[in-house]
């Protein structure tokens, strides 16, 4: 029973007929696992309990990042990486590729850091897409963009490991277990 909910509800997910969004045919897989008794209601309770602080962790910074891009922040942040570093003429500004390759992984890796994995690529798309927003062609454009996009999910993958803050399964992982912020870190290390 429980495989058939599963593939019923993941099937929902990803063909969303009639327009449904994802969150029903999740919220519906759930009920029908809670009808069924595959999972009991003080279970669904202990995982709210679980994922309650790193869910609103997400929530928070969903707000935050569509609080920069309406500030404009993440094109102000594009222009001062494109002055700073690139050099041009006429409104055509060239950057080495290796130095800003550098430049935006320093960049992914502090964000990940400090912001959770979810959160740097929340802030980093925007900036990608801002930094790229000014090319004439867009087919040109379609190869550089879209490696940038998954080098960031990656480096925040990665970059996001270091700290508890770091990734919203960090935060878990650490409530499970009871490790303080300076044990995990021990740990990690």
């Amino acid at each position: 029973m429980a495989f058939a909910i599963f593939a019923i509800s993941m099937a929902l997910i990803y063909t969303r007929p009639f327009g449904l969004p994802v969150w029903a045919s999740a919220v519906a897989g759930a009920i029908a696992a809670m009808i069924f008794g595959v999972v009991s209601i003080s279970s669904a309770f202990g995982v709210l309990a679980m994922v309650w602080d790193s869910t609103l962790v997400l929530v928070g910074l969903i707000i935050i990042a569509m609080a920069f891009e309406q500030m404009g922040f993440f094109d102000a942040l594009a222009g001062r990486i494109i002055g700073q570093f690139a050099r041009g003429s006429g409104g055509i500004y060239s950057i080495g590729t290796l130095k800003f390759f550098a430049l935006m992984m320093g960049l992914g890796l502090f964000v990940a850091t400090f912001l959770a994995n979810d959160g740097a690529i929340l802030v980093l798309t925007p900036l990608v897409f801002a930094l790229f927003s000014n090319t004439k062609d867009e087919l040109s454009i379609t190869t550089p963009l879209v490696a940038f996009l998954l080098f960031f999910g990656f480096l925040s993958d990665f970059g996001s490991n270091a700290l508890i803050i770091s990734n919203l399964t960090n935060i878990i992982t650490a409530n499970l277990f009871n490790l303080s912020f300076k044990e995990y870190l021990r740990r990690w290390f």
